[in-house]
């Protein structure tokens, strides 16, 4: 939810494997923490506006599996409050397999989770000044 189509998830999803639908509507062109207040606030409502769109097909049933790239973190930054990510939860067809990735995640989601698994970073190259490297980050 916050990366853009130059990300390398989404760059190998669509090489690799086309018949998974992405939804690009309101890519995010930078990261939230580095937009000026103003640009944040309306790359917030842009993001709404996406879960919105993810929302409508996730309930209609329109898939049997749904994931939501860093939709704990679009949480955690608040561009996607928890009860739109509360009320996806439960409202999303029986059928539906519903993963939300992301750092963060809130409580009230984590007691409604059947599996939780925590990635924890030690070291990062960015950390270090090194920006996205093709074949990894994008």
């Amino acid at each position: 939810m916050l990366k853009n189509g130059d990300s390398g998830e989404i760059l190998a999803i669509q090489k690799y494997l086309p018949c998974i639908d992405i939804i690009e509507e309101y890519p995010l062109n930078r990261f939230l923490f580095a937009l000026s207040e103003k640009e944040k606030a309306e790359e917030i409502e842009k993001q709404k506006k996406k879960f919105i769109l993810f929302y409508d097909k996730v309930v209609r049933g329109d898939y049997d599996m749904v994931l939501l790239d860093e939709a704990c973190a679009a949480y955690a930054y608040g561009s996607v409050p928890l009860d739109m990510l509360m009320e996806l939860v439960h409202s999303k067809p029986e059928k539906t397999e519903l993963i939300l990735t992301g750092r963060d995640p809130a409580p009230e989601l984590t007691a409604l989770a059947h599996y939780i698994s925590e990635i924890k970073k030690i070291r990062h190259p960015y950390d270090q000044g090194m920006g996205a490297r093709e074949g990894v980050e994008k």
